[in-house]
């Protein structure tokens, strides 16, 4: 998916042709998988989860404002850490062998979403852990993240941007 990904950025052709083909890829790669091939897979994706954190940091301390990871745009590295935070969460996982391995990956999701400074993301963080506390028997914890997600969005929301934004989401609500 990276790989697809970056070399549309490459050649240039922009987001469209890179999530058509990414999503093609996906679809084909996905019928054909047995269960073992699935555990694989996702095993590779917390192990690369952990490499994106590490390429989002190097650019935020080199040259960036904003990370983007192997991406084009902080905002899709925000949605690929929620989504993989989300994936890494032990609850998830059946053995609990993997649970430190999983927390590293969690906290490297955790990381890349700073990181990206992606309200958006931020926001799905929030309504992800409002879900989980929805039924969970722990809420308290889980509505507190969530609520810690939602405080974290607040320094990012800046003024030059709020009334388009809300212009746009009201749009989207018509």
């Amino acid at each position: 998916f990276v790989a697809i990904v970056g070399f549309a950025d490459y050649l240039g052709p922009g987001h469209d042709w890179s999530g058509l083909a990414a999503l093609t890829g996906w679809f084909f790669l996905c019928r054909s998988l047995s269960p073992r091939g699935w555990r694989w897979l996702w095993a590779a994706a917390m192990v690369f989860s952990v490499a994106v954190a590490a390429l989002a940091v190097a650019q935020v301390t080199l040259w960036m404002p904003r990370a983007r990871g192997p991406f084009s745009s902080p905002n899709f590295l925000g949605a690929y850490a929620v989504l993989m935070f989300f994936l890494a969460m032990p609850r998830q996982v059946q053995g609990q062998r993997s649970a430190p391995a999983l927390a590293v990956s969690g906290v490297a999701n955790l990381l890349s979403l700073a990181l990206s400074q992606s309200r958006g993301a931020l926001m799905a963080l929030g309504a992800g852990l409002l879900v989980i506390a929805w039924g969970s028997r722990r809420w308290r914890l889980w509505a507190s993240l969530a609520a810690l997600a939602a405080i974290c969005v607040i320094p990012l929301v800046r003024s030059d941007t709020t009334n388009p934004r809300m212009e746009i989401w009201w749009l989207g609500w018509q």
